[in-house]
């Protein structure tokens, strides 16, 4: 079926576009602004964007490191101090070893040992530094290798 456009279609908008060109013609501070206010507006929207997409990604690569498949347990001799984490009492190095021993599905096992803190000078510098005891697996287990 052919389409048909009318004479007094083409001449319609002809006129419209003639007029929307006449007033930008007249209205140039007004046109000018109306431009500015859009291109500010994209740029912002996709500054926004951009930058949600980075914290995202950052988030997500942090949770990747971790590990998905990562099992914590923890043993705390202060059972005073609870710090949200499931507590396990009188967990031995003996322990650590028959874990590793008999649990074929684990890739790595390594215990934690808070040792302590003291304060460190160095060439004029002075931190505290805390340190932790931890076994060759550690790396591994905390996806550091």
């Amino acid at each position: 079926m052919p389409i048909i456009i009318s004479t007094k279609l083409i001449m319609s908008l002809f006129r419209a576009l003639q007029s929307a060109l006449n007033n930008l013609r007249v209205n140039k501070l007004r046109s000018a602004l109306t431009m500015l206010g859009v291109v500010i507006g994209v740029s912002a929207v996709i500054m926004m964007v951009a930058l949600v997409e980075g914290v995202r990604a950052s988030i997500v690569s942090e949770f990747e490191r971790l590990g998905s498949d990562l099992i914590i347990i923890a043993f705390d001799p202060n059972p005073n101090e609870k710090r949200g984490a499931r507590v396990v009492d009188w967990l031995t190095l003996g322990d650590v070893a028959a874990i590793k021993a008999d649990c074929d599905l684990l890739k790595a096992v390594s215990s934690e040992v808070p040792v302590g803190s003291a304060r460190i000078r160095f060439k004029g510098k002075e931190v505290t530094a805390t340190t932790t005891g931890v076994e060759e697996d550690y790396p591994r287990v905390r996806n550091a290798s």
